[in-house]
């Protein structure tokens, strides 16, 4: 497929982007080159996210709505339904809309209430559903949504805390994974029902974890932090875990531009925010791989035996990295790693199968630290290491032992929403051609 130029609409992102000075230097006149009409592997970013967005669905069928044995209220779930609905705002699909809002509305009564709750439903995990009710409710306007948006909201009011007032995984736990969990919903409903006293405790939390669980030597931040120093995971000295594993802090990256989709400009939040951003981005551009572009499954130890390079941590940071260059909270210096990393998810990453579905491979099941729970998700079962009384301590081995499968949501939701950020991202002219990867370099191509 040749590069096609659009003048006008690269004259409006030349002034957009140059008022926000967001890409000095990158702006040729006219000539304004958008990742959406490059190519990788043969396809562009978002031939890339609705080919794969169309195998999921057509794999899962409707075995993740309300009745049926996997669905649930998840945060893995969540995050594929939101990445249908974003998918369906940026191409007029509403197949995907429809599929994607059923994921999470099917629980919603009639009522407004929400039907069989799991047992642990309303954990922190299970607070991203509120972003898909508030999405529907603004759509439908049907109140069963906002009553049912705000019977989240309640349930995330009674959330354990640790004693600085961070949501807790765990008693007196700071997970990463649970603040992109919490936060965006939190920021969506004080902006969408008017509650701005609640970007003040948002910002206290997020302080808090930047002191405890960011690693000052290499900017990145430790899985877990217990506030006693207690765990059998946990330093003595610091309380935070031994590693730093990938999809851990992907979780804390994209909390932290999706939660900024809702603050104020004004509050100091924002500006806390998009400074976090821009301290975190340097530290995952120094880990990529340079040899494929992607990331670590124990982000520090590349080439380490046994590490392996992960895909939806790639995918969440690649998402990352792309929508902060869009929004203006980072330089447009980082628009080449975003385009990297996903070139190599494209190239590495994506398979097809004999029906012609794709496929998103190398995803890490699952990791905790501490003793194992008691319930498992819908399908699953403990790993070896993790039915171990002491196996989830957070060491390299735990996280590189841990079991890696295809088509799992945990990458499938952020592969999809990077290629719809990288549709957005602009180059400059040729940096496209150089950046993206030829069908003749790929296992699968798409043409």
């Amino acid at each position: 497929m040749a590069r096609r130029w659009w003048p006008a609409r690269a004259l409006y992102g030349a002034l957009m982007y140059g008022a926000l000075g967001v890409l000095p230097g990158m702006i040729a006149g006219l000539g304004v080159a958008y990742a959406a009409h490059g190519e990788f592997c043969g396809g562009t970013p978002m031939q890339w996210s609705t080919g794969v967005a169309r195998s999921a669905t057509d794999r899962l069928g409707n075995v993740l709505t309300f009745g049926q044995p996997r669905a649930t209220l998840d945060y893995s779930n969540d995050l594929f339904a939101l990445s249908l609905i974003s998918l369906a705002e940026r191409t007029g699909d509403n197949g995907f809309r429809d599929y994607g809002e059923d994921i999470v509305g099917s629980f919603v009564a009639p009522d407004g209430s929400i039907r069989t709750i799991p047992e642990n439903g309303f954990r922190l995990d299970a607070m991203p559903a509120g972003l898909v009710l508030i999405d529907i409710y603004n759509r439908t306007h049907e109140e069963k949504y906002r009553q049912a948006a705000e019977t989240m909201r309640r349930r995330l009011a009674v959330l354990p805390r640790t004693s600085e007032g961070v949501f807790s995984w765990a008693p007196g736990q700071i997970w990463l994974d649970g603040l992109w969990m919490t936060e965006p919903f939190y920021a969506r409903y004080a902006q969408e029902f008017r509650q701005p006293a609640d970007f003040d405790d948002i910002l206290r939390q997020y302080q808090a974890v930047a002191a405890h669980s960011r690693d000052p030597k290499t900017g990145l931040y430790y899985h877990g932090w217990d506030e006693r120093h207690e765990q059998f995971w946990a330093s003595h000295d610091t309380g935070t875990s031994s590693s730093f594993w990938a999809r851990a802090i992907g979780w804390f990256a994209m909390s932290l531009v999706d939660t900024l989709d809702s603050v104020p400009g004004d509050h100091p939040l924002h500006a806390y925010l998009v400074q976090l951003v821009n301290e975190l981005a340097p530290a995952l551009v120094h880990f990529q791989d340079p040899a494929s572009g992607l990331w670590w499954e124990v982000v520090d130890q590349g080439g380490r035996d046994g590490n392996y390079t992960e895909a939806s941590a790639s995918a969440m940071f690649v998402y990352t990295l792309a929508k902060g260059v869009n929004r203006g909270y980072l330089g447009a210096d980082y628009a080449a790693a975003s385009v990297r990393g996903y070139a190599g998810l494209v190239r590495d990453k994506v398979v097809r199968d004999d029906q012609g579905r794709w496929s998103l491979t190398s995803i890490v099941r699952s990791a905790g630290l501490g003793p194992p729970p008691a319930v498992w998700p819908p399908g699953t079962s403990p790993s070896r290491r993790d039915a171990m009384p002491s196996g989830r301590d957070g060491s390299f081995a735990y996280y590189v032992e841990q079991p890696i499968t295809t088509d799992n949501l945990h990458g499938l939701g952020p592969f999809i929403l990077g290629g719809i950020e990288l549709d957005k991202l602009a180059s400059g002219p040729g940096q496209q051609g150089e950046a993206g990867v030829s069908a003749s370099a790929c296992h699968f191509p798409m043409k």
